[in-house]
């Protein structure tokens, strides 16, 4: 497991570090009214995404499920899998058929509409190739082939994330922006399906690349209320976490929805670096729940729960406190970071407590529990739609922020409680109080050392000053997590690091 974590976070930190590297240097040569369009990519994407039907999910539970045998996992990918070719081309079809109808729900002031309807074609080929690549990786995850997955991903971000900086600086064009990135997500998705597929005929003794269409509908009414209750979970959260762009795109310009979604992906940078260490656990939750061993699945959740407590708060206090100069550090561009810094504050609140709620989902995903996920998520779906769409009318894309912040709040407290009752079953102070604790000692250490800290104006020597802090802060929280609870005391007395590598402790 360790090995999986290592290459999880690395995978995870390249996504970050590629993030901050390449974005700024996207905004720098296309300029902010360009990237807009990149940022109403990413909100096609996450809302088309919806048609991958919570299969992702089931293939990824299905094949880490040690009640399948290697004979039904085959099956059950080769179900799936020709399932997912046909919505992938639906979709693709589908958003490259309309594009024109697309556009004219946005407000394309500053873009010529034939442009638009074409980047929303090029978009809509890709989102097809990506829906399959992320199938497919789903797969890899159940096999427990995380290393290998990450290796992927890695490369996967390079050529299409870096070598489009190139691409961009000689072009200067969107159009050739978007080319390459679908190019090489086409590449990708055909590389990591072959992948999949041979793994999954070595455990018969067999080398295969290629599988024939087959839809058993056996194996589809097994899976069938799983499924269906990712797919609910898919549609709460893409609207939950993406309406407020798709507002902010029709009632404002693409240029403000640019500022807005560049303070977003600052502010997701928390949930990407709890994905790798969710994905690691998830394997080993999934195959202790399903073996009725709870109790040692709800001491993973705990050890986990505080490792990401003491990793991400000092994060996020960060974001909280220095929301200028973090995004001035990122983009080097002063006036990008004046204009998109409004929005880090509140977007950091609720992508934190989103984060909270990553790891109790792990939970409801191992005991095929989707029910809390589903009532909590439709009842704030009526809170944040009307919501967003009467705030930022009257604040624009600040109020919208805030609802957003508030929502995430609530929902977190509701869920995490509720999971924990019914699986986990810490006690309250575990669970809340000690986070909590570490959650106020961040923002009051963050806080307490802007008011002497001096910034130097040198971009390297300011992200040192602001590494160090997060290393102070991640000290003091490990060493009062350690004061007001043993796990880590015992954790090394019992060499649960060799135990939990191994899953030998139960």
């Amino acid at each position: 497991m360790l090995k999986n974590l290592a290459a999880n976070l690395f995978g995870r930190f390249w996504g970050v570090f590629s993030n901050f590297i390449f974005l700024p240097l996207y905004v720098k040569y296309l300029g902010v009214n360009q990237y807009g369009i990149i940022s109403l990519a990413l909100v096609i994407t996450v809302f088309i995404s919806l048609m991958d039907a919570g299969m992702t999910a089931t293939i990824t539970r299905e094949l880490a499920n040690n009640e399948n045998d290697s004979i039904k996992k085959i099956n059950i990918f080769r179900t799936l899998d020709s399932i997912y070719l046909i919505v992938a081309l639906i979709t693709s079809l589908s958003v490259f058929l309309f594009s024109t109808s697309i556009v004219g729900l946005i407000n394309s002031e500053g873009h010529k509409p034939e442009i638009l309807i074409l980047c929303i074609k090029i978009i809509g080929i890709e989102i097809g190739f990506k829906l399959l690549s992320q199938f497919y990786s789903g797969g890899l995850l159940g096999l427990d082939k995380q290393i290998e997955l990450n290796k992927y991903k890695i490369l996967w971000g390079i050529f299409r994330n870096g070598f489009v900086v190139l691409v961009i600086i000689y072009s200067n064009s969107i159009i050739s922006f978007l080319l390459w990135q679908c190019l090489v997500t086409i590449i990708y998705s055909f590389l990591i399906r072959l992948r999949l597929i041979n793994i999954l005929y070595q455990t018969i003794g067999l080398k295969n690349y290629f599988t024939k269409f087959k839809i058993d509908i056996t194996i589809l009414k097994s899976i069938k209320n799983y499924t269906l209750g990712m797919l609910l979970i898919s549609i709460v959260v893409a609207i939950n976490t993406q309406v407020d762009k798709l507002i902010l795109s029709s009632l404002l310009s693409l240029e403000i929805l640019a500022y807005y979604t560049l303070a977003f992906t600052l502010s997701k940078a928390l949930n990407l670096i709890v994905e790798p260490i969710k994905t690691t656990v998830l394997p080993t939750i999934i195959s202790l729940y399903t073996s009725e061993k709870s109790q040692e699945g709800s001491k993973i959740f705990k050890f986990t729960n505080y490792l990401i407590c003491i990793i991400v708060f000092p994060i996020s206090s960060l974001f909280i406190v220095y929301p200028e100069m973090l995004l001035y550090l990122w983009t080097n561009n002063m006036d990008v970071a004046k204009s998109s810094s409004i929005y880090l504050v509140p977007l950091t609140i609720g992508n934190l407590f989103l984060t909270i709620q990553l790891l109790p989902f792990n939970v409801a995903i191992a005991n095929k529990f989707t029910k809390y996920n589903n009532v909590i998520g439709f009842v704030s779906l009526f809170v944040f739609v009307p919501g967003s769409y009467y705030l930022i009318s009257l604040f624009g894309g600040l109020g919208s922020a805030y609802l957003y912040a508030f929502v995430q709040i609530i929902i977190a407290i509701i869920y995490t409680y509720l999971i924990n009752r019914k699986f986990i079953n810490l006690s309250l102070k575990e669970l809340w109080f000690n986070p909590v604790i570490i959650l106020i000692t961040s923002l009051l250490f963050g806080y307490f050392v802007s008011t002497t800290l001096v910034f130097s104006n040198n971009r390297f020597i300011d992200l040192t000053y602001l590494g160090i802090i997060f290393l102070l802060s991640g000290l003091i929280n490990l060493l009062i997590i350690s004061l007001l609870d043993n796990v880590f005391k015992n954790w090394i007395k019992t060499k649960m690091l060799e135990q939990w590598g191994k899953i030998k402790f139960y």
